[in-house]
């Protein structure tokens, strides 16, 4: 029975599926942790597993959640007709390191027990040396006398590791004494034994034993060159026997390209792992027909199998597999029990967890590349570098940057996002380390393997999606949100009892911001509230606050900026910041603050502005990244302190905007420089922002409406100021047909009028070519923007003017402009667009004095 020579024969475990019991909160405990290794390879044949996390991140997707376990099919190496069956992928609890196979063994509801053949190859290779004639009696001493062999191994392995004061762990020194018999077994010397081992980050794992450290163990030397003779003849004897297996041998060593100098070894190695398998069939077979195997629930484990432990406490397993086994199989063979005792517990677990936590929470404000590089590991690594990095899918990849990336306190990232495309991202952190190795000894480049992650931190799309702490439970997980959250200073306890005596500050400034009209303040409280407790609705309204410097205006604002944080707010002088070519002055914003704003600055972006008060979505144009379409959700305030900041659109009677003057109260040389610093040090305190916070979302705005915006007289003047370009023209071209004594803005109305009466010329009618020439010799002279104005257009405008005297006539194909120019100006005065002035205010500046202390306002 027990034959040199071996068939191929088919196996019941050959592509046979196995269950396996896990624990899934302990399993994705150890994915989140510290714990796993990169590269890890089988202690006994020293084959590459591969990276820890992703087997085990493999091993999750094959579990059924509902039932707690792993479906694990066993194969045998492809393209070999002999040898073990390994779960597909070296997925599963065999190819598991031990210390995470016994955690994973020990932590399922039915607790796994594991049991094996006592020193299984040398046991089944000398009995079928005997059966077979060779000579073996040094192996035979190795079984006999295996403890007493192995102790004179450990203890030169002890003695080196105390020389040069080396520390290992229980156990660790058995486990390299076995080793060596394991590589004499399949042709492996014992010089390549003593050499210095690495892991996969480069570090010793277990030390060089030099020639000086064996002096004294002639005994011990001398069997082991004995037994390895041995062993090479018996291996010759083998590979004679069995020329269908050396070929496979071959071919599967051609294939993963083997070193081919150890053939023999690798025959040796197949063919017992042949045999293996077989006595391992027989086990399986007597355990399903014991009940000791229960919804095939079990692990296939070489030269064991590990069963549920409830199934057989009560079973003399140990002696019922040695007799069927030698009944079977004709191999007399020993069993014991493998305890599962290298297991974490819960609290090592928890103490290696993964987590930003666990990181140096002074560094999470800015990238710091040193604290980076300190850190062990590439998924220690991994955890930091996310907390500014993450990758956006859609319209086109992109990586998403934050410099001020998190705030520990509140566990949510702030300030200001950096786009950019892979090669940026790539070219920006190329210098960085993964913390692991290759096999050459080259250290991974960190940005290749957090590029290639699976597990990369990662968003379907990019969107700015505010909410009120109420909704925010409410929010898409899979979009990249560009809103932080407000100021985590609204969540400070405030004295309650003084909440009237803490908002007075502001509540006075912003009635004197609204004119010092309480119906406009009330007005303009709706809309900040309205902010703070719908900030996901668009509001298609924007204010003009009209006052001289010192009123102010931008201390006001500055105290709702405070609320909804920095990333969320800006005030900028720059018309360019919004309406540039990249514009990212609205992006992510809740509140857009276009400050000190004149005419000048913002008569080229009429429409732009229009659009971005009204339209529902913005266009990013960050450099070099395909443009990204988010939420326009900002409020637009503008500050001046100039009559004409924003040309409103008379004739389409423009309803975008609500427009104030300031009083002059605070330019009282009592409100002086200390005044000023109070107010300006009262609206940053904690409290103050969480009170007024917690005013305005309380606040009832059920009545607030666009449609009911304010008509102030404020709004009215600023709409005098802007006449249409072509009535300007027609003005001025009526008052050219007079003399130079007479002017259109002359009071003796009655004289003017007495003048255009004698003008014919208008109504006879003006050639229409020759008038849009003078129309835009007009408007080069003066300075007006008419580009891309062509006479179909000039006629157009002229048309919507709707002046009730002017009309167009084409005798003979020619176009003839007429008007009646007593209506015309007449309409004109209604209209308000004869009475037009471009005087400047002139602004007062507040003088440098301290002025009265108002202790008794701040004092709360």
């Amino acid at each position: 029975m027990l034959k040199i020579e071996i068939e191929p024969k088919i196996n019941i475990l050959d592509e046979i599926e196995c269950y396996e019991l896990v624990d899934i909160p302990c399993l994705n405990k150890l994915l989140s942790s510290d714990l796993l290794i990169n590269n890890f390879k089988n202690p006994l044949t020293r084959d590459l597993i591969g990276c820890e996390k992703k087997q085990l991140l493999k091993y999750k997707s094959l579990i059924d959640c509902e039932k707690q376990m792993a479906k694990i099919k066993y194969v045998k190496v492809a393209g070999m007709k002999y040898g073990r069956r390994n779960p597909i992928g070296a997925i599963g609890m065999f190819q598991m390191r031990k210390i995470i196979r016994h955690t994973l063994g020990i932590r399922s509801g039915k607790r796994m027990k594991d049991t094996d053949i006592v020193n299984c190859h040398p046991t089944i290779l000398f009995q079928l040396c005997k059966a077979n004639g060779f000579a073996c009696s040094n192996l035979e001493k190795y079984i006999i006398n295996r403890e007493p062999i192995l102790q004179q191994v450990i203890n030169i392995i002890e003695k080196h590791y105390n020389t040069i004061g080396w520390n290992v762990k229980k156990g660790e020194t058995r486990d390299r004494a076995k080793i060596l018999f394991i590589c004499l077994l399949y042709y492996g010397s014992f010089d390549n034994w003593c050499e210095e081992k690495k892991n996969e980050n480069g570090e010793i794992i277990t030390p060089k034993i030099p020639l000086d450290a064996l002096i004294g163990y002639d005994d011990i030397l001398n069997y082991i060159n004995e037994l390895t003779q041995e062993i090479k003849n018996i291996g010759e004897n083998i590979k004679k026997a069995n020329p269908k297996l050396v070929k496979e041998v071959e071919k599967n060593n051609n294939k993963k390209k083997k070193k081919k100098n150890n053939l023999i070894g690798s025959v040796v190695s197949f063919f017992l792992q042949e045999y293996e398998v077989r006595i391992l069939e027989v086990i399986y077979l007597f355990c399903k027909d014991k009940g000791y195997i229960e919804n095939n629930v079990c692990v296939l484990c070489a030269d064991g199998i590990m069963l549920e432990e409830r199934l057989i406490e009560n079973a003399d397993i140990l002696n019922e597999f040695k007799q069927v086994v030698l009944e079977k199989t004709g191999f007399d063979l020993d069993f014991d029990y493998k305890n599962l005792e290298e297991g974490l517990t819960d609290e090592e677990i928890d103490f290696h967890q993964l987590t930003a936590e666990n990181l140096d929470k002074t560094k999470f404000e800015k990238f710091d590349v040193d604290y980076f590089i300190s850190l062990n590991g590439y998924q220690r690594k991994k955890i930091y570098f996310e907390l500014f990095v993450c990758k956006i899918l859609r319209p086109n990849p992109t990586y998403a940057y934050r410099e001020t990336a998190y705030d520990y306190d509140t566990k949510t990232p702030n300030d200001d996002v950096i786009l950019y495309t892979q090669a940026e991202i790539t070219n920006t952190f190329y210098h960085l380390g993964a913390g692991h190795f290759n096999s050459a000894g080259i250290e991974i480049k960190f940005i290749s393997e957090w590029l290639s992650d699976e597990r990369i931190r990662c968003y379907n799309k990019m969107d700015f999606l505010p909410y009120n702490d109420k909704d925010k439970n409410n929010i898409d997980k899979s979009v990249f949100n560009l809103f932080r959250g407000f100021n985590q200073q609204i969540h400070t306890d405030f004295n309650f009892s003084k909440k009237e005596q803490i908002l007075k500050p502001f509540l006075e400034l912003g009635l004197e911001i609204s004119g010092g009209q309480q119906n406009y303040w009330d007005y303009l409280l709706d809309y900040l509230a309205d902010i703070i407790q719908n900030p996901e609705r668009k509001c298609p309204i924007a204010f003009i606050i009209k006052g001289k410097q010192g009123t102010g205006k931008n201390v006001f604002l500055n105290a709702i900026g405070n609320i909804l944080g920095k990333p969320h707010y800006i005030s900028s002088s720059n018309a360019k910041d919004f309406f540039g070519d990249y514009a990212e002055g609205f992006f992510h914003k809740l509140l857009v603050n276009i400050n000190e704003c004149e005419g000048k600055d913002t008569f080229d972006f009429e429409g732009k502005l229009k659009s971005f008060i009204t339209e529902d979505e913005i266009t990013l144009n960050a450099k070099f990244v395909r443009p990204i379409r988010v939420l326009n959700l900002s409020r637009l305030l503008i500050f001046t302190n100039k009559a004409n900041p924003i040309p409103i659109d008379v004739r389409s009677k423009d309803r975008r905007y609500v427009v104030f003057e300031t009083t002059d109260k605070y330019l009282n040389s009592k409100y002086g420089t200390d005044f000023w610093k109070k107010m300006i040090k009262h609206f940053k305190r904690p409290d103050f922002v969480a009170c007024l916070y917690e005013f305005l979302n309380e606040r009832d705005i059920s009545n607030f409406s666009t449609s009911k915006r304010p008509i102030t007289n404020a709004y009215i003047q600023m709409c005098k100021l802007y006449v249409p370009i072509e009535v300007l023209f027609l003005n001025n071209k009526i008052a050219d047909c007079l003399s130079s004594e007479c002017s259109l803005n002359n009071n003796d109305n009655d004289e003017v009028e007495e003048k255009y009466n004698i003008i014919q010329r208008f109504s006879d009618g003006v050639c229409g070519n020759e008038m849009f020439k003078e129309f835009n010799n007009y408007c080069k002279e003066f300075g007006f923007n008419k580009e891309g104005c062509n006479q179909k257009k000039f006629y157009s405008a002229l048309t919507e003017l709707n002046i009730p005297a002017l009309f167009f006539k084409k005798p003979q194909n020619k176009t003839f402009i007429s008007l009646d120019v007593n209506l015309t100006l007449k309409y004109f005065k209604e209209r308000n667009w004869c009475d037009r002035s471009d005087e400047d205010l002139i602004i007062e500046k507040l003088e440098d004095n301290h002025g009265e202390d108002f202790n008794e306002l701040f004092d709360c």
